[in-house]
């Protein structure tokens, strides 16, 4: 048997996603108070012997428009699909 109690509960959320690149926002405003974050989140984790970033592991997110400029400079095309709820 479950005994329930309501309890007030301070919580941290997401207020903002920076894009790393220009700085911009990367929320879509869906109302006064919530938004949807849309961005890449791109984790690059460099090893040892790297020449520039050794043993780093690091996290950017880049917004829609970055990264779109970002991609159309890539030899081979990333592989997509779709969100089964999308």
């Amino acid at each position: 048997m479950e005994i329930l109690e309501t309890k007030l509960v301070e919580k941290v959320v997401v207020k903002d996603v920076l894009c790393n690149k220009c700085g911009d926002s990367c929320a879509y405003r869906i109302s006064k108070e919530h938004s949807n974050f849309n961005s890449a989140i791109i984790t690059a984790s460099f090893g040892y012997g790297s020449l520039i970033y050794d043993m780093e592991d690091w996290e950017v997110h880049i917004c829609e428009p970055c990264y779109a400029d970002f991609e159309a400079t890539f030899k081979f095309k990333p592989q997509k699909s779709k969100h089964a709820w999308g």
